[in-house]
């Protein structure tokens, strides 16, 4: 049936879910997904502060049998407020061509180009999911600011796909965390991302 119905969280529940959790535990990564609204994006970099906390954006634009999820001035304010926050971006085919301002042929010409678009936009690593793309296989893309790793999957044959980007990137989120956790805090180096995507 679709999206039946949508609320937005206002900056003080984002803010009081937050706060409810770092009260208990220490932080070491964390995923956010729609947000929806430029007054949900602009509490994100007040809650980072100087915490350390690595941040993942699952930019969630559109349900998946299409039909937007966000404010017509939402993409604007993740280029402007978020994306320089950002440690890994995981968009899909439509979400990368929407932060870009390009059509989604050029991204399926060229998605390395355009994940380096949107490093030059201020977010440090992109893996491009590969779940919207032609083809057998499905590949993603991960792509850093010198160098460029490509997983390569047979592609499934199924309608019920629903949801599958949001859970890849929670699982990234939770090994991000499970290993800067073993690091005793310290930041990823690119060879741990990378051994992160492949894990997840």
């Amino acid at each position: 049936k679709g999206v039946q119905e949508l609320w937005y969280l206002s900056p003080e529940q984002i803010r009081a879910q937050f706060n409810s959790v770092r009260a208990e535990h220490r932080i070491y990564a964390m995923k956010i997904g729609m947000l929806g609204t430029p007054d949900g994006v602009s509490v994100i970099p007040e809650l980072l502060g100087d915490k350390g906390i690595y941040l993942i954006l699952d930019p969630v634009l559109q349900a998946s049998r299409g039909g937007s999820l966000c404010l017509d001035t939402y993409v604007q304010s993740l280029r402007d407020t978020l994306l320089k926050h950002v440690d890994l971006l995981t968009p899909n085919l439509h979400e990368a061509a929407v932060l870009c301002g390009i059509d989604e042929d050029a991204v399926m010409h060229n998605p390395e180009v355009a994940c380096k678009k949107l490093i030059g936009m201020g977010c440090k690593a992109v893996l491009m999911k590969g779940g919207h793309f032609v083809g057998k296989d499905s590949i993603d893309l991960l792509v850093l600011h010198d160098r460029t790793e490509v997983f390569s999957e047979k592609r499934i044959d199924t309608l019920h796909t629903h949801g599958s980007g949001c859970i890849l990137s929670a699982a990234i989120c939770a090994h991000v965390a499970k290993k800067r956790g073993e690091l005793g805090g310290l930041q990823l180096s690119e060879e741990d991302l990378i051994d992160v995507v492949k894990s997840s």
